[in-house]
């Protein structure tokens, strides 16, 4: 008999294949390879679903997918992360079918993490109904949802949002799963073209159901870094939950939208507010701020030059409150998408406070850095000089400069935000430009959501959320 290995010393081996691609000749080599090298292949897939059969693709994947697990059912044992990525023949046709998604989960039983991706230009929407149904279907092993370019909500082009019903037997089911982690990653697309292109819920709204589902609990929720979905305008609702559990927390803000930087429209007081419900959350680790002009907005332009330093002064107040808010807190991270030279101008003489408030050894001793963010718009068809990225670098790195006498790691990042063509537009950068025209600098910011009139409780002072806005400022979205 020919020596062989032993099986740990096999699966080591296995283990340490890069690239994952080199396993499926791993999984042939012998019977003794083949249960490992299935079990990486396994523990990640990622599926398309859609419009995936034409004229280069007559295979269906999901039911290639379909037929290997129904030939080998322990496969699907390993499958810890399911990925759909959603594909479209017709553009436009951005909605998510029931077959695309419902039954997918269900065929994995540990599975922990899914994620719904759309790599296209047009964002596509899942409805609520659907995606409730779909979370009842899961196992209980899952704890992680993740919306890569996919709302949920209704497409503009319907007439109206589709109505809140799911099916009362996976509603009361014996082991529903639990989600621990609510992911809804940024678009460029959709915020540089000023219309989110769908109706979604607002984050109320969204909870609740989640809740009166029975798959999330805002006392065990560790991860909600959904930002577009918080609308933070002008009118707020009762916003009535806390999270004692959170560790991440991702959301967007916009400077007021009078044409004086010193009046109010109440987005600064509405700041205030939501960090109030916040400050409960004292395991936070990672603060994630978006800042920069609505997601919905009557205009493309990304710019506001007139500033003011009170966004800055609201988390210096916020973090200077007693009891401390967040003893634990590790990072906060800013992306921008104001102009570099506006944001310089309006919060250099304040950010020193700030600075000195988190860098306190005495107060976040855990406090390790501030990562600042800085997105550049630009065109499809145009080819970006990376040379133009150095400047906003530069205002940043001088900008937050008082965070690293303070004894804090300053990484500072500036990078392209891809958008549609539009010439017309004053967000691109043209390679024609004066070097002084070159310090614009933009990043994602998904805010606004649609008016869910019925939605929210009145009457508590503790926690607000966002309502409708002035038309004449951002396109209102009302729920029929």
């Amino acid at each position: 008999m020919a020596p062989t290995l032993p099986p740990e010393v096999c699966d080591q081996v296995i283990d340490a294949v890069w690239p994952r691609s080199e396993l499926r000749p791993c999984a042939l080599v012998c019977r003794q390879w083949r249960p490992r090298a299935q079990h990486h292949l396994f523990t990640e897939i990622t599926l398309r679903v859609g419009d995936v059969t034409g004229p280069r693709r007559r295979t269906d994947p999901g039911g290639t997918l379909r037929q290997v697990l129904s030939a080998n059912p322990d496969l699907a044992r390993h499958t810890t992360t399911l990925s759909l990525h959603h594909s479209s023949f017709l553009w436009g046709n951005t909605k998510w079918e029931k077959a695309d998604v419902e039954h997918w989960p269900a065929l994995f039983p540990n599975l922990r993490k899914l994620s719904l991706y759309d790599p296209f230009s047009t964002p596509s929407a899942v409805s609520l109904p659907l995606l409730v149904e779909t979370l009842l279907g899961a196992p209980a092993s899952l704890h992680t949802l993740d919306l890569g370019g996919v709302d949920v909500g209704t497409p503009n082009f319907l007439a109206r949002p589709e109505s809140l019903t799911y099916s009362a037997g996976k509603q009361g089911r014996a082991s529903p799963p639990h989600l621990l982690h609510l992911i809804a990653q940024f678009n460029a697309i959709p915020y540089i073209r000023g219309d989110p292109g769908v109706i979604r819920p607002t984050i109320s709204r969204l909870l609740d159901t989640l809740v009166d589902a029975g798959i999330f609990s805002p006392e065990t929720l560790v991860t909600l870094d959904m930002p577009q979905y918080w609308n933070i305008g002008r009118q707020w609702k009762a916003f009535n939950y806390t999270f004692p559990s959170l560790e991440r927390f991702g959301v967007s803000f916009s400077h007021p939208q009078h044409l004086d930087p010193a009046v109010d429209d109440g987005r600064h007081l509405n700041t205030r507010k939501l960090l109030e419900v916040l400050a409960p959350s004292t395991r936070l680790r990672f603060l994630e701020i978006i800042y920069g002009e609505p997601e919905a907005r009557p205009d493309r332009s990304l710019r506001r030059e007139r500033l003011s330093d009170v966004f800055i002064i609201i988390l210096n107040d916020h973090f200077s409150r007693s009891p401390i808010p967040h003893p634990a807190i590790e990072e906060l991270r800013i992306t921008l998408t104001y102009w570099a030279e506006d944001i310089d101008r309006a919060w250099s003489p304040v950010i020193q406070q700030l600075a000195a408030t988190l860098g306190d050894r005495t107060r976040y001793p855990a406090f390790q850095r501030i990562r600042v963010h800085a997105l550049l718009p630009a065109a499809y068809s145009t080819a970006p000089d990376d040379d133009l990225l150095d400047a906003p670098r530069e205002i940043c790195t001088r900008l937050f400069a008082p965070f690293a006498g303070a004894g804090v790691e300053v990484a500072v990042d500036a990078n392209w935000m891809i958008g549609d063509d539009d010439e017309d537009s004053d967000d691109y950068y043209d390679d024609s430009d004066d070097i002084d025209e070159m310090d614009m600098w933009d990043a994602p910011t998904p805010p606004d959501g649609y008016s869910d009139v019925e939605d929210g409780h009145e009457g508590d002072e503790g926690s607000y959320e966002d309502d409708s806005e002035d038309g004449s400022e951002e396109i209102e979205y009302v729920e029929v």
